[in-house]
């Protein structure tokens, strides 16, 4: 019984800890790209290339 249950909490455990990685790295991505985007938007006004 102990042992089904530790192996439940561990695989619990990753899954959670999985989840919350992918949403951290989801939020990061879009955060990173937002940024990327508004750098490269500045970047064409300052340029004179805006259409």
């Amino acid at each position: 019984m102990f042992l089904s249950s530790g192996v439940s909490s561990v695989l619990t455990s990753d899954v959670s800890n999985s989840a919350s990685n992918s949403a951290s790295n989801s939020v990061s991505n879009s955060v990173s790209n937002s940024v990327s985007n508004l750098s490269s938007n500045l970047s064409n006004k300052a340029l004179g290339s805006e259409e």
